[in-house]
């Protein structure tokens, strides 16, 4: 799967719940720009919700996504 250069609210990930502890599809409900990179690129921190079991991902332990990294998710 390849992910935009910028986060979408609303966009949907495949990402581990650990409230119901299937890897399951998560769905962006809020976007937070959190550093630059030196390269240009942008650091966001990311809430995404379990279609599953409604559990928030990133109220507690923020789910970094980093451009730097070419669109790939870092947890």
């Amino acid at each position: 799967m390849k992910y935009p250069l910028k986060p979408k609210r609303g966009q949907r990930l495949p990402l581990y719940c650990i409230a119901c502890e299937k890897e399951c599809e998560h769905i962006i409900t809020g976007i937070k720009r959190n550093s630059v990179n030196d390269d240009g690129s942008i650091c966001s921190t990311i809430k995404a919700t379990c279609q599953k079991c409604g559990y928030l991902r990133g109220e507690y332990k923020p789910v970094w996504y980093n451009l730097y990294h070419a669109g790939c998710i870092i947890d």
